[in-house]
């Protein structure tokens, strides 16, 4: 990724070790080993866990 950003120059003066310290130690775990398909789901079910979602960032479980 690193790569690409330098080839792209996409890095500025500005970029520092600590910048790619950062990077290495923050950065996902590589997703090429998740399933990654599309899959159908209801979108009633959706709905519900976006209502779930909401409550609980609200800090109340289980009100819908």
């Amino acid at each position: 990724m690193l790569e690409r950003l330098i080839e792209d120059q996409l890095v500025t003066d500005a970029a520092s070790d600590d910048h790619v310290g950062h990077l290495y130690g923050r950065w996902q775990m590589p997703l090429y080993a998740l399933d990654m398909k599309a899959k159908a789901v209801e979108r009633s079910a959706l709905e519900a866990e976006q209502e779930r979602m909401l409550w609980a960032e609200m800090g109340v479980a289980n009100e819908y």
